[in-house]
């Protein structure tokens, strides 16, 4: 069995945009514009350094870039309980 992202990314790339509902488009636009001003707001935000200090201190580095940061972490990292 697939995992989600294989399911996803098998449905986009099958689907046409004729074959959406109507509407779909506008709400699709409006969410990544969402996404992208959350991600922009949450960028200057005075909890940002501090993360991007955890995430150096814990040694996450990765592939995954850390948008607007010149960083990369791991995208998922287990942690133990203590």
């Amino acid at each position: 069995m697939t995992g989600a992202t294989e399911r996803v990314a098998a449905f986009v790339h099958a689907t046409a945009l004729q074959d959406l509902p109507e509407g779909v488009i506008p709400k699709a636009k409006k969410a990544i514009a969402d996404t992208l001003a959350v991600m922009l707001a949450g960028a200057t935000s005075e909890d940002a350094e501090p993360l991007l200090r955890y995430v150096e201190a814990i040694d996450a580095a990765g592939e995954e870039p850390l948008l607007g940061t010149g960083l990369a972490a791991v995208a998922r990292r287990r942690f133990r309980r203590r």
